[in-house]
């Protein structure tokens, strides 16, 4: 992969909306090369797919980030609070991250109201 392509993904990551031609000015590759170059990078598997960005924000919801660490739980119990995390509808995010934490968790909620229920049927866990 080249400087060229390595620009080409910045770019991409950027806005993937962007026309081929607005990318080409970019990088200075006419479009016609910009689209050779992205299908090779969706053959060679280095761009594995799209995705869509939503602004939750714009449909009435605030995102809270929590992290988790555990401490003196069995491995039982982090499995039935993982489990309750992943089946709540509140939690947008849920991943397992190698910090001085555990998980990091994004909740999506209507307002403070709903994330402080959220937040107390959690700790009843």
């Amino acid at each position: 992969m080249d400087l060229k392509d390595r620009k080409l993904l910045y770019e991409l990551d950027r806005n993937a909306r962007q026309s081929n031609s607005e990318i080409g000015k970019k990088i200075r590759l006419n479009k016609n090369t910009i689209n050779y170059k992205i299908k090779k990078l969706e053959e060679n598997k280095v761009i594995l797919g799209y995705y869509t960005v939503i602004d939750n924000s714009k449909l009435g919801y605030f995102s809270f980030r929590s992290y988790l660490k555990f401490f003196n739980t069995t491995i039982e119990k982090e499995e039935e609070i993982i489990n309750w995390l992943k089946n709540d509808q509140r939690v947008g995010v849920l991943a397992r991250i190698e910090t001085v934490y555990d998980f990091v968790l994004m909740i999506w909620v209507k307002d403070v109201y709903e994330f402080d229920k959220f937040w107390f049927e959690f700790k009843k866990r």
